[in-house]
């Protein structure tokens, strides 16, 4: 369980050519999802821009599935209780850093400097779910394009590892059984948790081209590589074929492949050290 603290930013007014670094998408509903009573009076209320030129809200969300539930709320809340002409912003990414250059009128969204903005006509209006690694990039922007913090959320936060429950009663079917859903059951110097699983080989090759993210293509937030070394005197932070990890307790020339696969999404400095401290033999 860790301290987990989510920030709401309000975006700076934004003019060029977006650079769509990802498959963004606008979305609109014509059905209506509350009760009359709780409707605003009013209708299609739009923003004004400082050319005169109207607009709707466009309201962002990002690409893992509790984002796109408070993105619908939201949308809901804005176009029938206030009463806005309203768009759905799917920027299909999973980086917060994204969503704030968005918010910030950045032409693209991987550019953490803010090259080149557009200062006059907004892209989005605000952000709804913005993460430790998106208050870090709103904070290193210009303060001429920083979007202003309106709110952080703090809570507890339990991530988790998940196994398929097949997966697990193959283990307790196995000679010698293994518990796969207890974390002791992956110690390399006792068990061979990796014969229960495909290699890390074959999940790759049964993934689409470009889903899997390269490791030159973090940065070093992302993967929170000096933090790693400096509490567990483990250099090798490099990846294997730019894409995988391999964890010391599968890293020798010859088991390589003999690594339980793991992929994630975030979190990839936990993951790290979780299996250095735990021996556990993770790509």
């Amino acid at each position: 369980m860790g301290r987990g603290a989510c920030y709401l930013l309000a975006l700076s007014m934004i003019q060029a050519a977006w650079c769509d670094s990802y498959p963004v998408r606008d979305i609109t509903r014509d059905s209506l999802c509350l009760p009359p009573a709780l409707r605003s009076n009013f209708t299609n209320r739009t923003l004004v821009y400082p050319d005169k030129s109207v607009h709707p809200v466009r309201v962002p969300y990002q690409g893992w599935p509790s984002a796109h539930i408070i993105g619908h709320i939201a949308y809901i809340l804005v176009k029938e209780v206030m009463g806005y002409s309203s768009v759905l912003f799917d920027t299909t990414t999973i980086m917060s850093e994204n969503v704030v250059n968005y918010a910030a009128g950045c032409l693209d969204p991987d550019d953490a400097n803010c090259t080149e903005a557009n200062i006059l006509r907004p892209r989005v209006h605000f952000t709804l779910e913005v993460w430790e690694g998106g208050r870090q990039r709103a904070m290193g922007l210009h303060e001429d394009v920083r979007p202003d913090l309106i709110s952080v959320l703090s809570y507890n936060l339990v991530d988790q590892w998940y196994i398929w429950q097949h997966e697990i009663d193959a283990g307790l079917d196995a000679r010698p059984p293994l518990s796969l859903d207890y974390f002791r059951s992956y110690d390399a110097r006792r068990f061979e948790p990796q014969r229960q699983f495909d290699t890390w080989e074959q999940l790759l090759s049964r993934l689409p081209d470009g889903i899997v993210g390269r490791c030159s293509a973090m940065s070093s937030y992302d993967r929170n590589t000096d933090l790693y070394t400096s509490v567990t005197g483990d250099a090798h932070v490099e990846c294997h074929l730019d894409r995988v990890w391999i964890s010391p307790a599968c890293r020798g020339p010859n088991n390589v492949s003999e690594c339980v696969p793991l992929l994630l999404p975030y979190n990839f400095d936990i993951a790290m050290q979780l299996a250095f401290f735990l021996d556990i033999p993770l790509a």
